[in-house]
């Protein structure tokens, strides 16, 4: 599989990229050789080191990546390469257009000026060096005043990003900073991204980073480079943005009919929009009816935001109505219940999201369910990481909601009780 030539790596200052060829070569076929490392070693090194500037040359460069990776990273480091164009070697050539490509502050050497590459000939300035002491005396001095000129010039290099949207690869990493807008990751790799609550569920904005990914949760997501933000992070790469289409189709005034989704107490009815999109009819708009879910309703839309990804739709009738489901005749604790409760399943996240312990409260035959969003922070971190929790493992838990129609119990986990405080006490 070809390297990804997206960059995450800045200019470190005085870091000098020389491409050049390696050992003794003929300078032209049958004609005399050079040896090229003792250029390298007598010469150009000890002159850049001379400038108090730090000389990378691939084959003293290490790492765990492939070459072709490792030479585009220390390219990216350099704040000027140095290409020895003689013998027209295509390594060389290689790395002179990923140079160019990034727009770095180039000097090229050669001791043929027709070993440049023609399509660049006479774009940049060259400095012709031979074998002799004299002309390598003189080529050593050039050196010197170009890096100095090149040196004292503004930089303007060029970012290379995928186009926003294509980014497939994949890139692991951890999570090591979060606040509630978003989360830094340092990736496998070295590198640093900032993944955004904008990142993370083209449905809405996260409200809160902290809860979704508290530190050390594992995330499977791509990086892009971000021209204003620099290394982006992202959950969304390949999944197409709605919101484009959903500012074009669903204009203010539109009435379409669709089926509900979700019904919140206190909070309205959610009905499909688009994709994965839905709009809220707030309660207030419900006019006292009961929606269920999957019942079909005719509906307005009144206000389309799609920087908080929100869309407000009224309610205008409902076309057709589910019949609603038989209630659930089991015994259910009631909301504010607080007590001990026995882990029965473990099922972690994946990629920040999904992840939940089914909670067996005693006295109730039907097991409870602690998502991870309602998890402290250190047990979060138990149900990602393998073998921490197990069935058994006891949680001290609040019953945060009851759907009476499922037999549905949503628990928030508290702080253990001081010892002589109470094991659990019913709601008032």
């Amino acid at each position: 599989m070809p390297p990804s030539y997206t960059r995450t790596y800045n200019p470190e200052p005085g870091v000098v990229f020389v491409a050049m060829p390696y050992g003794t070569r003929e300078l032209s076929p049958g004609g005399p050789t050079f040896n090229f490392d003792d250029f390298w070693g007598d010469v150009l090194k000890p002159t850049l080191e001379g400038l108090s500037l730090t000389p990378l040359r691939v084959d003293e460069v290490y790492g765990p990546t492939a070459v072709d990776e490792l030479i585009f990273r220390s390219i990216c480091r350099a704040e000027i390469v140095i290409c020895d164009c003689t013998t027209r070697n295509p390594n060389v050539a290689y790395e002179f257009a990923m140079a160019r490509m990034l727009n770095k502050r180039i000097i090229v050497l050669t001791q043929n000026e027709m070993d440049i590459p023609s399509d660049v000939r006479g774009q940049d300035r060259y400095i012709r060096y031979a074998e002799t002491f004299k002309e390598t005396m003189r080529a050593k001095h050039e050196i010197e005043q170009q890096i100095q000129a090149l040196l004292d010039e503004p930089a303007e290099e060029n970012t290379l990003a995928p186009l926003q949207g294509y980014s497939s690869k994949q890139a692991p990493g951890k999570v090591i900073a979060v606040d509630n807008e978003a989360a830094t990751i340092r990736l496998d790799d070295g590198g640093v991204a900032e993944l955004s609550n904008a990142d993370v569920d083209y449905a809405k904005i996260i409200t809160d980073m902290s809860r979704r990914f508290p530190v050390g949760t594992r995330v499977n997501g791509s990086a892009t480079v971000d021209p204003e933000k620099g290394l982006k992070y992202t959950l969304l790469a390949g999944e197409e943005n709605p919101w484009t289409k959903i500012a074009r189709q669903f204009p203010v005034g539109r009435v379409f009919t669709s089926v509900v989704r979700n019904v919140i107490d206190g909070l309205g009815a959610f009905v499909k929009v688009e994709g994965p999109v839905n709009g809220l009819v707030p309660s207030g708009q419900l006019r006292g009816r009961q929606l269920q879910v999957g019942d079909s309703v005719d509906v307005e839309v009144f206000k389309v935001d799609t920087l908080q990804r929100r869309v407000t739709l009224e309610l205008r009738s409902v076309s057709s109505a589910t019949t609603a489901p038989a209630s659930f005749t089991g015994s259910l604790p009631q909301v504010g219940w607080q007590g001990y409760g026995a882990i029965s399943r473990v099922v972690p996240e994946q990629d920040g999201r999904g992840g939940y312990c089914l909670v067996k409260l005693d006295g109730f035959t039907r097991p409870a369910m602690l998502l991870a969003k309602d998890m402290t922070e250190d047990l979060r971190k138990d149900l990602n990481a393998p073998g921490e929790l197990a069935e058994g493992d006891e949680v001290y838990v609040r019953v945060d909601r009851v759907v009476h129609e499922t037999g549905k119990v949503l628990l928030l986990e508290l702080p253990e009780p001081e010892e002589d405080g109470p094991a659990a006490t019913a709601a008032a």
